[in-house]
C-alpha cells in the first residue's frame, strides 16, 4: 500500500519517533490524506520520524508546527519537514492535508552515492534547517508545490509507471530545496558526535521521562554541559531538550488518557508531572483542550 488515506494511529518507540515503516526498502514512501478537525485528537499529533515529510494544505488553513516554529499553511502551500524534527499539524476548523513521508534513498538511490551526497545529506546535514515553506501564491515557490502535488497525485493513482513518476518528482521538489541551502555541503565529523551525543540522552529520556528529571539531569547523561546538550538537541531536532522532554511527557499521556481508565492526576504521575493542574495547563497548550476533554472525545 502506497497510498493510506488518513493516517492510522501512530506506534512511537520509547524515544518518540514514529516506528511505522513508511513504505518498505524497494521503494519507502508512503502518501497520506487527511481530514483534520478541531475537536480533541482531531490534528496530527506530535511525532518524528528520520524520514522527509512533506505536506501539501488542501483545505482550509492549517497551523504547522515543526519544533519551535509555527506556521499557517494555506490550501495550495507546502511545507518540507526535515528528518527526526518534531511536528504537529492542526486546524481552528475542518481542515484537509495531503502528504508524503520518505527517505532520502527514495531519491538518491542509496546513501553511497553521489547524489545522496551532493544533494541528499546537505539537507539533511544543514545548521538550522528544520522545514522549508513554498507558498502557492509566490511565483518563486510554484515549481516546488507542482512538483510535490503530482508526486502525491502519482503515488493516490498508482497507474503505470507511477513509482518512475513520483520520485521524478520528488527529485525536483528536493532540488528546490537543495537551492535554498545557503552552502550545500557535509560535516559527518561533526554530524556524528551530535548525533551520539543526542542519542545518549534520547535513550534517557525515554528510560526516565517518568521521573523528576531536568535539563541538567540530560545534560549530564550525555557527559556535556547544558549549553551543549541544548546545541545537541536543537541542531538535532530542532528543539531543546526540556521541549523534547516534555513533548515525550504529553504524548505518552494522551495514549493513557485514550488507551486506560487511569484516573488524569494518576496519568500525569505516570508521566512525571506530579501537579495535576500544572499537567492540565501543559496538556491544554499542545492539545487546545484539557486532559478530560481528549479523553471524552476519543471515548465518544
Amino acid at each position: 500500500m502506497i497510498y493510506a488515506g488518513p493516517r492510522c494511529k501512530m506506534i512511537m518507540s520509547d524515544n518518540g519517533n514514529e516506528v511505522a515503516s513508511h513504505g518498505d526498502e524497494s521503494f519507502p514512501i508512503l502518501g497520506y490524506d487527511e481530514t483534520l478537525s478541531a475537536a480533541p485528537g482531531g490534528g496530527v499529533p506530535w511525532h518524528w520520524h528520520a524520514d522527509f515529510e512533506a505536506i501539501l494544505g488542501v483545505e482550509a488553513d492549517l497551523t504547522v508546527h515543526v519544533g519551535e516554529n509555527s506556521l499557517e499553511l494555506a490550501p495550495g502551500d507546502a511545507v518540507f519537514v526535515n528528518t527526526n524534527r518534531p511536528h504537529a499539524v492542526e486546524t481552528t476548523g475542518t481542515g484537509r492535508l495531503r502528504s508524503a513521508v520518505y527517505s532520502g534513498t527514495l531519491v538518491s538511490g542509496g546513501r553511497d552515492t553521489a547524489i545522496h551526497r551532493r544533494y541528499v545529506q546537505p539537507i539533511v546535514d544543514a545548521d538550522g534547517l528544520d522545514l522549508v515553506v513554498f507558498r502557492k501564491n509566490d511565483k518563486g515557490d510554484a515549481s516546488a508545490t507542482a512538483h510535490l502535488a503530482q508526486a502525491i497525485d502519482a503515488l493516490e493513482k498508482e497507474g503505470d509507471g507511477f513509482e518512475i513518476e513520483a520520485r521524478e518528482h520528488l527529485s525536483l521538489f528536493m532540488v528546490e530545496i537543495w537551492k535554498r541551502l545557503d552552502a550545500p555541503k557535509t560535516r559527518p565529523k561533526a554530524k556524528s558526535v551530535s548525533s551520539e551525543r543526542a542519542a545518549q540522552m534520547c535513550d534517557y529520556i525515554a528510560e526516565h521521562y517518568a521521573q523528576g528529571i531536568t535539563a541538567v539531569d540530560i545534560a549530564a547523561a550525555g557527559g556535556v554541559s547544558e549549553r551543549e546538550a541544548l546545541r545537541c538537541f536543537t541542531r538535532e531536532f530542532g528543539v531543546g531538550p526540556s521541549r523534547y522532554l516534555m513533548i515525550k511527557r504529553l504524548s505518552c499521556a494522551a495514549e493513557l488518557l485514550a488507551g486506560t481508565p487511569m484516573p488524569i492526576s494518576e496519568v500525569a504521575r505516570a508521566v512525571g508531572i506530579q501537579s495535576p493542574s500544572n499537567f492540565a495547563q501543559l496538556f491544554r497548550r499542545d492539545y487546545h483542550c484539557t486532559p478530560r476533554e481528549y479523553r471524552q472525545h476519543l471515548r465518544g
